[in-house]
């Protein structure tokens, strides 16, 4: 198998700042680890919550942000994000579809409906592609758990396969995050021994 080179990651999370200093900490983290190998990251509202605090460490630390809003929220929800560029586009729809185009895999942190949402659409998107792109969720405090269970569940009454329950993986750390991105992480640079200038 030939290894790609991870350009883009699209984002998936919380846009509000009233959740658990955990998950806003774990986020700057993922941004940072993003931002320190390089990998653009995309998203759809890069203001707040855990997706702002992902976007926010990124740019801080080398990454170029995209963000896609649907051009009639455009005043109302798009928040300036560092070194971003922004997509207008028609619908929540196109928006979803040009970030799936855009990225070559997702990290989905805890969010709302706005974040199940896109999530599910991604996975569709992912199984109609061969699941080529890793959706990778990051089971923050548990946060996931539910929604595993309600995925087995289905695997179990035939409603889901085996197949497109294994488009998932699942984490809590930023290294496996990134590792199941297939984002190479840069060795660091290290002095000689022994030598003087």
């Amino acid at each position: 198998m030939t290894a790609v080179r991870v350009r883009g990651i699209g984002l998936l999370g919380g846009t509000t700042d009233e959740v658990r200093a955990e998950y806003l900490d774990f986020a700057a983290e993922l941004g940072a680890g993003l931002g320190g190998c390089g990998v653009e990251v995309v998203c759809g509202d890069a203001g707040s919550g855990v997706a702002g605090s992902v976007i926010a460490a990124a740019a801080a630390t080398g990454s170029a942000v995209v963000t896609v809003v649907p051009h009639p929220v455009l005043p109302t929800r798009a928040r300036p994000a560092p070194r971003a560029l922004t997509y207008a586009v028609r619908t929540a729809g196109d928006r979803r579809r040009l970030i799936y185009r855009l990225s070559d895999g997702f990290v989905v942190l805890p969010g709302g409906l706005d974040t199940i949402g896109d999530l599910i659409g991604f996975a569709t998107l992912a199984r109609v592609d061969g699941g080529a792109k890793p959706i990778v969720l990051v089971n923050v405090r548990g946060y996931f758990d539910a929604l595993f269970g309600m995925l087995d569940h289905a695997v179990a009454e035939s409603f889901l396969t085996p197949a497109e329950r294994g488009l998932f993986a699942v984490t809590d750390t930023v290294p496996d995050t990134l590792r199941l991105l297939a984002i190479r992480v840069p060795e660091p640079v290290r002095e000689p021994v022994g030598q003087s200038g």
